[in-house]
């Protein structure tokens, strides 16, 4: 995971946003921080993440064990387009969808 945090790491002294691009196999994840909380509410506030996972029930299951806050529309169900997701709210108040 070293080689992938260098942008945030060599960047970490700059003006804000911070950046960082992760992967794991074949997915990725970038994630921005800002100092400005004002700016960072109200960008988490029009932000959302969608993930794609397999064996979204097993996960699903998972979250809820460890406490994770389930979105209030957001439980485990199929939707009319195929997928099957659920909104989970990360501690910033995000709202993070996993489908499969």
């Amino acid at each position: 995971m070293d080689r992938y945090l260098w942008i945030y790491r060599d960047s970490r002294d700059a003006t804000p946003p911070h950046y960082a691009g992760i992967n794991r196999g074949d997915a990725y994840l970038h994630l921005a921080g800002m100092d400005d909380k004002a700016l960072a509410r109200k960008v988490g506030d029009q932000t959302m993440v969608r993930l794609a996972v397999k064996g979204i029930e097993a996960l699903y299951a998972e979250y809820q064990a460890r406490g994770g806050e389930v979105h209030p529309n957001g439980a485990l169900q199929t939707k009319p387009w195929g997928t099957k997701e659920f909104g989970a709210i990360d501690p910033n108040g995000v709202c993070v969808t996993f489908q499969e």
